[in-house]
């Protein structure tokens, strides 16, 4: 069974609509149809949020193996009647280890983006020191250059 087809099969037997299983992975409905018709494939993370949504592991959902059928009876009920101990909760919910990374990406962003900025002040303070060189035109020293006279002008121009 291809990973497509395990992914309608969980999604459907979870009673869950594609959009569902969308807001739940903080995806688009899109990109979990492309998932199921095989046009596109989970990554890393998704496949990870995916595992945990439907309660399986990742390896169960990219092996080729068939899929284990569902429990006949309801989770938490023995068949004593007696109530089974909770799974414990997992602190991270999908789509969670997507956020963390795109908040460390905005924050090595603002902290590329301060060092430019010091950059910057730091080349303009620079220029300032240099500018203690600069003379104003005005201020230059002229010398006096002798012009042609004008005979020698019209010999230029014949």
């Amino acid at each position: 069974m291809e990973l497509k087809e395990k992914l309608a099969e969980l999604r459907s037997r979870s009673g869950l609509s594609q959009q569902d299983v969308a807001e739940a992975l903080e995806v688009s409905r899109q990109a979990v149809s492309r998932w199921e018709t095989g046009a596109a494939v989970p990554g890393r993370d998704s496949l990870l949020a995916l595992s945990r949504l439907f309660g399986v592991s990742v390896e169960e959902l990219v092996s080729p193996a068939e899929l284990a059928a569902p429990p006949a009876e309801k989770p938490g009920k023995t068949e004593e009647g007696g109530e089974l101990p909770e799974p414990e909760a997992d602190s991270r919910r999908p789509g969670e280890g997507s956020r963390r990374r795109k908040a460390a990406i905005g924050i090595a962003a603002a902290g590329a983006l301060l060092l430019l900025v010091l950059l910057c002040v730091g080349v303009w303070l620079g220029r300032e020191e240099e500018d203690e060189d600069y003379i104003p035109i005005e201020d230059m020293p002229v010398e006096k250059v002798e012009l042609p006279k004008e005979d020698s002008l019209k010999l230029y121009l014949e």
